[in-house]
């Protein structure tokens, strides 16, 4: 039976300048793409048809022309290739909106983005642009992979092994369990150490153990026997681990994509429900997606993706997660699969026109990158300086001095707290550092902590304050059990107060144990 039932109601919420329309329909439980019922039945969330409060005139405000043509282009596969500083985001935000004023259900819309920053700050614009306050009232599904993929686990996670209430075990978890995996294999951890980054990069190819013979990235450079002894052994490791895994009814964050992308491809009352459920795919940052990650969008679209709904945004020159296994070929295998429309967002609105142009001319030199122009919205700016310095002190000390010219002469109107100063690696901020106390110049480093407030820097210093002092204690103390010797809290407490019975520094009492 199909009964279908239509009327406005009212709606109590930050909503009810919102004209509702709710649509009732009840299918038979033998409708194909449909769950059965399971005790206690729960009723499915209405489905509300949101008639926004803003115009397409509202909408398409302040946007250029690659951006409008974006934002208002018929539903069907489409790819937007932004360069940086473009407005990118804003994009695919109004998208979603120019989606709901076309009659689009809120609840067909995920948008899918790569960090819980990201999201949060796709979902807040959104409920701006809506009007909406709380998050329970915005019914699109706005999360990462990881999230999202998490979500619908939950829900149909027994199609694919998974027991209710698995856990998701942390790195630190993670790198206890392949211990344990090594140890029951009579294996040394120390043998294998990177052992947990290889399992994920393995999962990041979309590899179970029984397929890592395929793996495009492990021990490329070992020579044909060598190499498949090495692929062997992994294969072994990585089969234990997961079997302990299956122990703990738990998966680790790889084990999230892998088992949705495995739920999609092999059962498809499941793929065909949740195709029907997300009939409009957005996808930020798709040129950090891998290849799981191209699969299961693939499959969530309809089929022939050429048909499908599917809106991507990203940028092959921006791709900086290839040692998490993105693959920037995903950008023109999209293009391909899905015969997708491209939309260049070639105008940056960050950068002068000097920055930009240096930037295309290091990156046009890429290959397989799909072609474009860099143009600057703001004027033409300082030229780029280049400075060779024979060192790292001499290199530190050009930066400083540049930071102090810059501001004695007013050219960095809010002074210090403007300037920033990047460097690759850590151990680059020690000479940094040095450069910038000598000179008098304030700073903080952002994300990480001074050079010797380090743990192992600190170590180290106490290893050698405690050689220059052996009565130096509190040195003793630090380091006393760094690295692990068995040594605890109650054997400290015997040796102090042993020392102290004789009047003897600690350090001698050690020498003549």
């Amino acid at each position: 039976f199909q009964t279908n039932a239509r009327a406005f109601v009212p709606f109590a919420s930050p909503l009810t300048h919102h004209k509702i329309s709710c649509s009732l329909k009840f299918r038979s439980l033998s409708t194909p793409g449909r769950h059965r019922l399971k005790a206690p039945f729960r009723a499915p969330a209405l489905g509300l048809r949101m008639r926004s409060t803003f115009n397409s005139v509202d909408l398409l405000a302040g946007l250029n022309q690659a951006q409008t043509t974006a934002v208002t282009a018929p539903q069907g596969p489409m790819i937007v290739l932004a360069g940086p500083g473009s407005g990118k985001t804003r994009v695919l935000t109004h998208r979603i909106g120019f989606l709901l004023n076309q009659g689009v259900r809120s609840e067909n819309i995920m948008a899918v983005t790569f960090t819980n920053k990201a999201a949060n700050e796709m979902r807040k614009r959104i409920k701006a642009m809506l009007g909406i306050q709380r998050d329970s009232d915005l019914q699109i599904k706005v999360g990462t992979f990881h999230g999202l993929c998490l979500i619908l686990l939950r829900e149909f996670g027994e199609h694919v092994g998974l027991r209710e209430n698995f856990l998701i075990f942390d790195a630190k978890q993670q790198e206890k369990l392949v211990e344990e995996a090594l140890h029951d294999m009579n294996l040394d951890p120390k043998n294998f150490e990177g052992m947990r980054f290889t399992i994920s990069r393995l999962k990041s190819e979309g590899l179970w153990p029984r397929d890592v013979e395929k793996s495009q990235t492990i021990a490329n450079n070992a020579d044909g026997e060598w190499r498949q002894k090495m692929l062997k052994q992994t294969g072994a490791i990585y089969a234990q681990y997961q079997a302990l895994l299956d122990v703990n009814n738990a998966v680790d964050f790889d084990d999230l994509l892998l088992r949705m992308r495995d739920l999609l491809m092999n059962n498809d009352e499941v793929r065909m429900e949740l195709q029907d459920r997300f009939r409009h795919l957005l996808v930020d940052e798709w040129q950090d997606t891998n290849v799981v990650q191209y699969d299961i969008v693939k499959l969530l679209a309809i089929a022939p993706p050429s048909s499908s709904s599917t809106f991507v945004v990203g940028d092959a020159d921006q791709s900086i997660y290839g040692f998490r296994g993105a693959d920037i070929r995903n950008v023109r295998q999209f293009i391909k699969d899905f015969e997708a429309t491209q939309v260049l967002l070639e105008l940056n609105y960050r950068s002068t026109a000097i920055i930009a142009a240096s930037a295309q001319t290091l990156i046009e030199k890429n290959e397989g990158r799909v072609p474009k122009d860099a143009k600057a919205f703001k004027g033409v700016g300082h030229k780029v300086v280049v400075y060779e310095a024979e060192g790292e002190r001499e290199e530190a000390k050009f930066v400083a001095n540049e930071i102090l010219r810059l501001v004695r002469t007013n050219a960095i109107p809010e002074g210090f707290k403007d300037l920033a100063v990047m460097y690759r690696t850590n151990r680059q901020s020690l000479q940094l550092e040095e450069a910038l106390v000598r000179a008098g110049i304030p700073y903080f480093l952002v994300g990480a902590k001074k050079f010797l407030e380090r743990r192992e820097v600190m170590d180290v210093l106490a290893y050698l304050r405690l050689i220059a002092n052996p009565e130096d204690n509190n040195s003793l103390f630090r380091i006393i059990n760094v690295p692990t010797r068995g040594i605890g809290a109650k054997t400290e407490e015997k040796l102090k107060a042993l020392a102290s019975d004789l009047n003897v520094a600690c350090y001698d009492i050690i020498l003549r144990m």
